[in-house]
C-alpha cells in the first residue's frame, strides 16, 4: 500500500525548480509531462498570461515528487472507484474537478516551519535568483520563466551581496593575472589595420 502523499511537495518543486505560478501549477496537465524523454523527462508549462507553452527538462526532485503524487492519485481513485471528470489535471480533486487553491495547506506548512510572510509566488523569485547564481544569464531566465519582456524577468532577479563580492573578486583576480604585455597590446592596438 502506498503511503499518504501530499500535493504540496510537487507544487513547491514546480515553483522553485520550474518557476510555475500558482495558476500554472494548478492547471498543469498530465499529457504535458513525459517522464521518460531521454531518461530525464520533459514538462510543458502553459503560461496563461501570455499564452506561451514553455518546455523544460524535468528537474530530478520535481520528477520524483510528481511521479509519487500521480501514482498516489491513481491509487486513491482506483481504491475509491472514482472515475474523474477530467483525468488530465495533475492537481485536481479526486473526482477530476479543478482545484482553485491550496492556501490552507500552504499556510499550515509555513506555520509549522515558522515561516512568516512567505507566499507561493516568492518561490518564482527564488527560482530566478538561483538561476543567475548557478551561472545563467538574464535571457536564460526570461526564457525559462516564460516572460515576453526582459523587464518582467528583472523584477524576479535578486542577488545577495555575497554574489557581488564574488564577482568583484573574480574581476580582481582577472586584473591581477592580466600581464603588462596584455596592457601594452591594448594601449597600442591599431584599429585602422583591422578594417
Amino acid at each position: 500500500m502506498l503511503q499518504q502523499v501530499g500535493s504540496l511537495p510537487p507544487l513547491i518543486y514546480l515553483a522553485v525548480e520550474h518557476s510555475t505560478s500558482r495558476q500554472e501549477a494548478l492547471w498543469q496537465e498530465r499529457n504535458k509531462i513525459n517522464f521518460d524523454h531521454r531518461g530525464i523527462g520533459l514538462i510543458g508549462i502553459y503560461r496563461t498570461k501570455n499564452k506561451v507553452l514553455r518546455t523544460q527538462y524535468i528537474m530530478p526532485r520535481t520528477r520524483e515528487s510528481l511521479g509519487e503524487w500521480l501514482e498516489h492519485v491513481d491509487w486513491m481513485r482506483h481504491r475509491k472507484k472514482i472515475i474523474p471528470k477530467n483525468p488530465n489535471l495533475v492537481f485536481a480533486h479526486l473526482d477530476g474537478t479543478p482545484r482553485k487553491d491550496f492556501r490552507r495547506s500552504w499556510n499550515r506548512t509555513c506555520q509549522i516551519a515558522g515561516l512568516e510572510d512567505l507566499h507561493y509566488h516568492d518561490l518564482r523569485h527564488t527560482f530566478g535568483s538561483n538561476l543567475l547564481l548557478s551561472g545563467a544569464n538574464q535571457k536564460d531566465a526570461q526564457k525559462l520563466m516564460g516572460h515576453k519582456h526582459l523587464s518582467s524577468t528583472n523584477r524576479y532577479l535578486h542577488l545577495p551581496d555575497e554574489h557581488s563580492l564574488s564577482k568583484q573578486r573574480q574581476l580582481a583576480a582577472y586584473y591581477e593575472n592580466f600581464s603588462r604585455e596584455d596592457w601594452d597590446l591594448l594601449e597600442n592596438w591599431d584599429w585602422e589595420s583591422e578594417e
